[in-house]
């Protein structure tokens, strides 16, 4: 059964990679996506390293200069759509192989170097504070990652 759950999981979050992808045609260096199933909260949301710098989804067409993607609300939209079905659905696989439902996610795909790292979180990252939002938590990562 762990070897099944491991299998569709890694579907799952192939998926969401595909479609971040997909969004920047592969024209990436990393791409960064964030999950969060927390206290039935769902959140999906992803940026970019280009050229070593960081870029939040809707800023991709500053690092390049002839090349421009279609960062419309309604393109974006639909790579979140994504992310939100397979968080869903990975909800679902961990109840069904009686497995812990992760509050968080982290997925990292260095295409350079095809090296995929995943974190996961199974505690309360934002929900037991007053102000913080997930949102705040892509935030912070986003820039954590910039400063470096």
């Amino acid at each position: 059964m762990k070897k099944i759950f491991e299998e569709e999981i890694s579907i799952l979050q192939a998926n969401m990679l595909k479609a971040c992808l997909k969004y920047v045609n592969y024209q990436v260096d990393v791409v960064y996506i964030y999950c969060c199933n927390e206290d039935g909260t769902l959140l999906g949301d992803y940026f970019y390293k280009i050229n070593n710098k960081m870029y939040m989804k809707h800023k991709i067409n500053e690092a390049f200069n002839d090349y421009s993607f279609d960062v419309s609300s309604d393109s974006q939209g639909i790579v979140l759509d994504v992310l939100l079905t397979n968080i869903e659905a990975i909800e679902r696989l961990c109840k069904r192989c009686n497995q812990k439902i992760p509050t968080e996610m982290k997925i990292i795909y260095n295409l350079k170097t095809n090296e995929l790292n995943i974190n996961y979180a199974y505690q309360n990252i934002w929900s037991e504070e007053l102000i913080k939002l997930p949102q705040h938590i892509v935030q912070n990562w986003f820039d954590e990652l910039k400063m470096n």
